[in-house]
């Protein structure tokens, strides 16, 4: 009976896993926003600020919509969340394919697409983790890689259906694709019941030990630990927003065609994806501290080579520069879901993550937006040296975040 039952909760695992990847394949598609921009602004004549700003929009609306996910998933179920956000998506991109004026850019797919995708990202995040204690980090890092490879898949996707369709028609593929995919994902997306939970493996070692309480937001920003990882979560994600959003523009800046520059945009996701991975296990093995060195090295560098390529006009250079960026876009949401379910518990874990992501809405602003604002005043060498001011203020917030321990 035993061996039918830990049967039956592996089988129950390995549903559930595969549900959130499908979900999180398409929420990934949040980051290839930089292969719609060139098609809008040759349509329209905006210019590179103001399509910045959609993307700043998304981030703020993703994180936003990330944090009411959780909390409705405590009243509604999980299933309905994503069967709300599935909906919420197909209004979004059928809208945005109607587009006239700026502001429905930034209201159809800046405010509700983005919307949609952020509850979705919540609630696969903060069910996979309670199936997987015993893996959390590994988890956590491959349904962050499919969040991550999503964007090179369905960015892919996207740039060949602009070139034969229009990006009119692409929005509407886009949006039907993504209800069928979230509506399919709905049905087998769910918390464990408590007998199963009492069956299902438990954690061996976390990268703080065993947290002996569960903590509220309230109880969260109290602690100077919860402040340090703000700043540096800040720090990190504004380099890897500004990448994501300006990877074509920047290539193309170099003078690779738009055909090519998507491809240079698909190695930032791919490597996003990987990175996932790879600080997922790098965090359960030898926890937070090597875990983040690693994520500041790979931005420094990542940012040097970045500079580099710009003003020695080095496309070459460009290719390693976006792999190391895209590690350390990939390595940041991996370590910050890591650290807020070792430092302050599993209880609350959905809530305390969409809140403690509020920090990035600050890095969305900072990072596309302001970013577009130095594109066009200085070009892209200026966004360059911005980018590496950051990522050595990150090591130093990393350096002290490394040494924290359990309250």
């Amino acid at each position: 009976m035993k061996n039918t039952l830990n049967k039956s909760i592996s089988v129950r695992r390995g549903v559930v896993a595969g549900s959130d990847i499908l979900l999180l394949l398409f929420a990934g598609l949040l980051y290839a926003w930089s292969i719609f921009v060139k098609p809008l602004e040759d349509e329209f004549g905006w210019v590179r600020s103001q399509t910045s700003l959609t993307f700043t929009i998304c981030v703020i609306s993703n994180t936003l919509a990330a944090w009411l996910a959780a909390v409705l998933a405590k009243k509604i179920t999980p299933q309905w969340v994503v069967r709300l956000a599935a909906c919420i998506a197909l209004a979004g991109f059928l809208c945005t394919s109607r587009t006239q004026h700026l502001w429905q850019i930034y209201l159809f797919y800046g405010l509700l697409c983005s919307a949609a995708i952020g509850m979705t990202y919540n609630v696969a995040l903060s069910t996979i983790v309670k199936w997987f204690e015993d893996k959390a980090g590994l988890m956590t890092g491959v349904m962050l890689m499919c969040y991550g490879m999503g964007g090179m898949i369905f960015g892919s996707l996207a740039s060949c259906l602009i070139e034969r369709i229009g990006w009119r028609a692409t929005f509407v593929v886009l949006g039907i694709i993504c209800f069928v995919l979230m509506m399919l994902g709905s049905f087998q997306i769910r918390e464990p019941r408590l007998e199963e939970s009492q069956l299902l493996p438990k954690a061996v070692l976390l990268a703080y030990g065993t947290c002996e309480r569960n903590y509220t937001p309230r109880d969260m920003v109290r602690i100077k630990a919860f402040w340090l990882f703000a700043c540096w979560t800040i720090l990190v994600a504004t380099i890897g927003l500004t990448i994501s959003s300006h990877a074509s523009p920047v290539a193309q800046s170099l003078g690779v065609t738009a055909a090519s520059a998507a491809i240079y945009a698909g190695i930032v996701s791919l490597f996003n994806g990987l990175g996932r991975v790879f600080f997922g296990i790098t965090f359960d093995r030898f926890g937070q501290k090597k875990s983040l060195i690693f994520v500041n090295i790979c931005a420094f560098a990542g940012t040097g080579l970045l500079c580099l390529s710009y003003f020695a006009v080095n496309r070459i250079l460009l290719l390693p520069a976006f792999a190391l960026l895209g590690l350390t876009f990939g390595g940041a949401p991996v370590s910050s879901a890591s650290f807020i379910k070792s430092m302050f518990g599993n209880s609350n874990y959905g809530v305390n993550l969409g809140f403690g992501n509020l920090s990035v809405l600050l890095a969305a602003y900072i990072g596309p937006y302001i970013s577009g604002g130095l594109y066009l005043r200085f070009g892209y060498g200026a966004v360059s040296i911005f980018l590496l001011i950051f990522a050595v203020a990150g090591l130093v917030f990393g350096c002290a975040l490394s040494r924290v321990k359990l309250q």
